[in-house]
C-alpha cells in the first residue's frame, strides 16, 4: 500500500470520528430541546386551565349582573311611576308655594319698611350715643388736663420755693465766702506788715481773675494763666483760693505774653498751692 492510500485511510477515519461526535452532540441537543418543550407545554397547559377557571367565574358574575340589571330595570320603572305621582303632587305644592310666596313678598315689603324705620331710629340712637361718648371723653380729657395742670402748678410752686431757698442759701454762702476771703486778705496784709513788707498793691494793678497752671513746690514756683497781654507785671500779688477756702498769696517774678511765674509768700500760705486753684487780685 502506498503512502497516498494510507493518508486517505487516516483522513477517512478522522472524518468518521468527527461525524460520530457531531451526531452525538446533535442527538444530545435534541433530547435537551424535547425536555424543554415538554416543560413549557405543561406550563402553558396550567396557564390555560387557570384562564378557563377565570373565564367560568366571569361568566357566572355576568349572569349575576344581568339578573341584577333586570331587577334594577323593574325598580326604575316603579320609581318612574312613583315620580310621576310625585310630580303631580309637586305641581299642587308649587301652586300653593306661589300663593305663599306672594303673601311672603307682601309681608317682606312690610317688614323691610318696618326695619328701615327701626334702622333709622337705631342710627339716630347710635349718633346720639357717639356724641355723648365724645362729650364724655372730652370732659374726661379736660378734667385730666385740669388735674395735671394743678399738679404741675403745685410742682412748679414747690420747685420755685426750693430754688428760692437754694438761692438764699447760696447768697448766704457767698456772703460767708466773701467775708472769709476778706478776712484772709486782711490777715495776709497784717502778716506782710509784720514780716517787714509794705503789703501795698501797686496802684496800677488791674483786677484779675485767673488760674494756677502748674506748681513746683520744691522750687517755690507757680505758673498762672495771666500774662503781659492781660497787663500783668512783676511785683503784682494775687490771692490764691480753692473754692471758698483761702490757700495763700503769690508774688509775680517773671511775666510772659500769656502766662506768668511767681513765688508763694510762705508766711501767708495756709495750705499747699495746687494746679487748678483760683488766683485773683487783692
Amino acid at each position: 500500500m502506498n503512502t497516498v492510500a494510507k493518508i486517505l485511510i487516516v483522513v477517512n477515519l478522522v472524518l468518521a470520528g468527527a461525524f460520530l461526535a457531531s451526531a452525538g452532540n446533535f442527538l444530545g441537543q435534541m433530547d435537551h430541546w424535547k425536555n424543554k418543550y415538554d416543560v413549557e407545554t405543561a406550563d402553558l397547559q396550567d396557564q390555560v386551565d387557570q384562564k378557563q377557571i377565570v373565564i367560568d367565574q366571569k361568566i357566572k358574575e355576568n349572569a349575576t349582573l344581568i339578573t341584577q340589571s333586570n331587577e334594577m330595570q323593574a325598580q326604575r320603572e316603579a320609581a318612574l311611576k312613583e315620580a310621576s305621582e310625585v310630580r303631580g303632587q309637586n305641581d299642587m305644592l308649587k301652586e300653593a308655594h306661589n300663593q305663599a310666596s306672594t303673601q311672603l313678598t307682601q309681608a317682606t315689603a312690610a317688614l323691610e319698611k318696618a326695619q328701615d324705620t327701626i334702622k333709622s331710629n337705631q342710627q339716630l340712637i347710635d349718633a346720639l350715643q357717639g356724641e355723648r361718648a365724645k362729650n364724655s371723653e372730652a370732659l374726661r380729657v379736660a378734667q385730666d388736663a385740669k388735674e395735671a395742670a394743678i399738679r404741675n402748678l403745685a410742682e412748679k410752686e414747690q420747685q420755685f420755693e426750693n430754688l428760692m431757698a437754694q438761692k438764699q442759701a447760696l447768697e448766704a454762702q457767698l456772703e460767708d465766702t466773701k467775708h472769709q476771703l476778706r478776712s484772709a486778705q486782711l490777715t495776709a496784709e497784717t502778716a506782710v506788715s509784720k514780716a517787714g513788707g509794705s503789703g501795698d498793691v501797686p496802684m496800677d494793678q488791674p483786677a484779675h481773675d485767673g488760674q494756677i497752671l502748674a506748681v513746683d513746690t520744691g522750687a517755690n514756683v507757680a505758673i498762672i494763666s495771666l500774662g503781659a497781654e492781660d497787663g500783668v507785671r512783676p511785683g503784682f500779688r494775687y490771692t490764691v483760693s480753692r473754692g471758698s477756702q483761702y490757700v495763700g498769696m503769690i508774688e509775680i517774678t517773671d511775666v510772659q505774653a500769656k502766662q506768668s511765674a511767681g513765688r508763694s509768700i510762705t508766711s501767708l500760705q495756709k495750705v499747699n498751692i495746687q494746679r487748678g486753684d483760683r488766683v485773683m487780685s487783692r
